[in-house]
């Protein structure tokens, strides 16, 4: 059975990305039932914004994140600029996992 979801990967106007993206977490899991798993990789196209957005998304109540790692960033064929490395990733992992305690859900209906 094919599986079905939304991925935020960003728009080409980045203040819209930066600014509506997390934003529209709730209002699409509201709308559908298809898992939201944000790309804040592709999103901000800058790795020092991956870490932001990765907890954003994860307060707002992302599904799931898809993320980008290189060994070496610097040297990437293609997408370094966004690219964290492991460690830098472990960083950001670290956040998500101190923020998903307190992510926001979808109420029950009638609530």
């Amino acid at each position: 059975m094919p599986t079905q979801e939304i991925i935020l990967a960003g728009v080409t106007a980045f203040v819209i990305t930066a600014l509506l993206g997390p934003l529209m977490i709730p209002v699409l899991k509201k709308l559908t039932h298809l898992p939201v798993i944000v790309d804040p990789s592709h999103a901000t196209g800058i790795s020092w914004m991956v870490k932001p957005m990765a907890l954003a998304a994860t307060a707002a109540g992302a599904d799931g994140l898809m993320i980008e790692v290189h060994n070496d960033p610097k040297r990437a064929l293609c997408d370094g600029a966004q690219s964290l490395t492991p460690e830098a990733f472990r960083d950001v992992m670290e956040g998500v996992r101190a923020v998903l305690p307190h992510a926001w859900h979808m109420p029950k209906e009638g609530v």
